[in-house]
């Protein structure tokens, strides 16, 4: 039994290829990016928003912020023997080049 890849596999492949073919052409970098750039700028940083944010929309906000600080500090404290060993073989491996020799 071999190989046997499906449309879906086969399709995949050729897509992924066409985009990345894409993203890398000249069309893309001078007229596309640059204008879906400042389509996102426009978009994201209106001069004027005639809205109305009621006190659920900003404690909704609130706890998205509060949410997100906590998920970092529990991130670090998970990871907290990783990070500071790497820190201290970084700073170790960086330390032991400048010695003076005998």
């Amino acid at each position: 039994m071999g190989f046997s890849p499906n449309l879906l596999t086969i399709c995949y492949i050729v897509f992924s290829k066409q985009v990345s073919r894409f993203y890398q052409t000249e069309l893309f970098m001078r007229r596309i990016a640059p204008a879906a750039t400042l389509l996102s700028f426009l978009v994201l940083f209106p001069s004027e928003a005639h809205a109305y944010l009621d006190p659920g929309t900003g404690s909704f906000i609130l706890q998205m912020v509060i949410g997100a600080v906590l998920g970092g500090i529990v991130t670090i404290g998970l990871f907290w023997k990783r990070i500071s060993s790497a820190f201290k073989n970084f700073f170790n491996k960086r330390g032991k080049g400048n010695e003076p020799t005998a």
